[in-house]
């Protein structure tokens, strides 16, 4: 967990659950609370990224359901808010592993 990955995957982690905890006190709100399982995939996929912060896989599953909810929030234009953390979470899923880095350092 001490990659390169972790900062950015737990940024968009946290990005990810507070903008749904946000919409789901705004959705309770307005009293619709029906509403509040369009969230689900973005609390599923803030939790992964939270769980495995190291994991390629995981990163690419979360950004994928946090996606998932952005595409179905933007009929109610909260959707645009969840963009950080799918940009986050896809640079963390990019980034090199620690131990791949030292696999590829060249030896002096």
């Amino acid at each position: 967990m001490r990659g390169e990955r972790a900062r950015p995957a737990r940024l968009g982690a946290a990005c990810a659950l507070a903008v749904s905890g946000a919409a789901a006190v705004r959705m309770i709100a307005i009293y619709n609370a029906v509403a509040l399982v369009i969230l689900i995939p973005a609390v599923a996929g803030g939790l992964i990224a939270l769980w495995r912060p190291a994991a390629r896989f995981a990163l690419v599953v979360a950004a994928v359901l946090v996606a998932a909810t952005m595409a179905v929030s933007l009929i109610g234009y909260w959707g645009l808010l969840f963009l950080p953390s799918v940009v986050l979470l896809l640079v963390a899923a990019s980034r090199p592993s620690s131990a791949e880095t030292e696999v590829r350092s060249p030896r002096p």
